[in-house]
């Protein structure tokens, strides 16, 4: 769920016969808009113009990306590699640019796909065992993403900064230690 900056919420939901939905309040009620027949799971965010974008894990097993133009739906397949997009998490930069955070259930990898003007870039963040699950994606101030997720391996949380260097975006990983207790007990059930 999102709230835009007039307080007026927007979510995305996964219907079971219609797919991946996008819906609006208005002072009449919801308006729903069907973007997908297919299932999976999804990511939202607004951008400076208070635009949803979408990142959508497709029953199809990739990685797509969805964003309304102010008239219109457009989407885009970002990662198609392998069973890619899982648990796919979106934030967006002060430039407006999308930032998703994601899973690949293929190779047991964190991956991470970011779009710069038009052009999208696609990399693997961590390779180290099985790393990926339950990734979580935010901005700061200074235009640094940050990114956790779970170390299923080593029964441990991860946490990736971006660094201030030119492109490709550069990431230090570190493990979280015994902040990974409670993570690992969490996923344990």
């Amino acid at each position: 769920m999102v709230i835009d900056s007039s307080g007026i919420p927007g979510l995305t939901y996964q219907a079971y016969y219609f797919g991946l939905r996008y819906a609006v309040r208005s002072e009449s009620g919801w308006t729903c808009q069907q973007l997908t027949n297919s299932h999976g799971s999804d990511s939202l965010a607004l951008d400076s113009q208070d635009h949803p974008r979408i990142a959508n894990y497709t029953q199809g097993h990739t990685l797509e990306y969805r964003e309304w133009t102010g008239t219109a739906w457009t989407s885009r397949s970002v990662d198609g590699t392998s069973d890619v997009g899982a648990g796919a998490r979106l934030a967006m930069d002060l430039r407006d640019d999308p930032h998703i955070a994601y899973y690949d259930i293929t190779n047991g990898d964190l991956k991470y796909a970011q779009r710069s003007g038009s052009a999208w870039s696609v990399q693997t963040l961590d390779s180290a065992g099985n790393v990926g699950e339950g990734a979580s994606i935010a901005i700061g101030p200074d235009d640094r993403v940050h990114i956790t997720y779970y170390d299923r391996t080593n029964g441990d949380l991860r946490y990736a900064v971006s660094v201030p260097v030119p492109e490709p975006c550069t990431f230090v990983l570190l493990s979280m230690g015994a902040a990974a207790v409670w993570f690992r007990r969490l996923f344990a059930r």
